[in-house]
């Protein structure tokens, strides 16, 4: 299972559900069926070359079929944050992720939004029984849920968590800061304005592009620009379609080049489930609602029946007289039935 895809994963077209029911769209309408898998005795420097070469952001670890671990770039920034002179000499027994949370393909991906978001992780390996049969990222994730619910602005949504960094500060300095506030990137500022982007895969390109040290390289040789922005204005929908379209999986939310902060894909999962949610209770307030009034109803209607009884002369079987019908109608069963009438048409 060495197939190498992209991040851009399955998931650009193909889907076809009830967009009335966000439940419908399960797993294997977004997954990517092929991974890229490594060994535990592989080193950190060659897998990284492997996810480079794949244009992914994480390996499975394998041993045998089973699955033992899994490592991303966030992996490897805590390495160069533990090791500032570079850590590519650690194998992925000493670096992978353990144990591996997975998820079954009929699953519906609101739930494995709902998993990544309470376990912190952005990839989930696809099983069918015991066997794996593709991964699902954040990156699949977010752009089948947004296709249902596009939101307002995205300054409803982006991260306040924004961490800075002088382009001129090293490498290791920039990892230590993203390790230790558990952050994707860091936006490099010169002035007060947004130059560059240092991002894990950033660090990626860098451990096994060059030979200089992290604690010696300064963030502007290894940054990302130009910086890509999109203003606090923008709705999510052109967003996420933005970050698709340049794939990448976050943007710098800026007012001219001073910037107030970063969207990713894990604060628009975050918001779509959160509508989602949202729009749930709502219609589920709405059903509580009407089953109310429906049951009210069926009684005011059973009533009535029991009253147009009672208007005939139970000793001989025959209705009452024109004159008495017509005003016991007038009097009591037309503003019945104009009661009832009116309850419907609160529904």
């Amino acid at each position: 299972m060495e197939t190498m895809t992209r991040e851009s994963g399955s998931a650009d077209g193909g889907i076809s559900l009830n967009s009335n029911n966000p439940r419908s769209l399960k797993i294997r309408t977004v997954m990517s069926k092929d991974v890229v898998t490594a060994g535990v005795h592989e080193t950190v420097s060659w897998v990284a070359r492997k996810m480079a070469k794949g244009g992914v952001s994480c390996i499975v670890v394998m041993e045998g079929k089973k699955i033992c671990g899994i490592f991303t770039e966030r992996d490897l920034v805590r390495g160069i944050a533990k090791d500032a002179d570079g850590s590519g000499a650690a194998t992925m027994a000493d670096r992978m992720s353990s144990p591996v949370e997975t998820i079954g393909l009929q699953v519906p991906v609101l739930d494995a939004a709902e998993l990544m978001e309470s376990k912190g992780i952005k990839r989930l390996p696809v099983l069918a029984g015991d066997e794996m049969v593709g991964i699902v990222t954040q990156t699949d994730i977010t752009r089948g849920l947004v296709l249902l619910s596009p939101l307002e602005s995205i300054s409803d949504v982006m991260s306040g968590n924004l961490a800075t960094v002088n382009a001129s500060q090293t490498v290791a300095e920039a990892a230590r800061t993203m390790s230790e506030r558990d952050i994707s990137c860091v936006v490099a500022v010169e002035n007060g304005a947004a130059v560059g982007v240092l991002t894990e895969k950033d660090l990626v390109k860098f451990l096994i592009d060059t030979e200089h040290k992290p604690s010696e390289t300064p963030v502007s040789q290894v940054m990302s620009t130009p910086v890509r922005c999109v203003p606090p204005a923008c709705s999510v929908l052109s967003a996420n379609q933005k970050m698709s379209a340049l794939r990448l999986r976050r943007l710098v939310v800026a007012d001219g080049q001073t910037p107030r902060g970063v969207v990713s894909q894990s604060d628009i999962m975050r918001a779509v489930r959160a509508e989602f949610e949202r729009a749930q209770a709502e219609r589920n307030s709405v059903l509580s609602a009407i089953t109310e009034h429906v049951q009210h109803i069926g009684g005011e209607v059973a009533e009535l029946g029991e009253f147009l009884l009672g208007c005939f002369d139970n000793a001989n079987g025959k209705p009452m007289d024109g004159a008495a019908t017509r005003q016991v109608v007038a009097a009591e069963v037309l503003p019945r039935i104009q009661h009832v009438m009116d309850e419907l048409t609160q529904l």
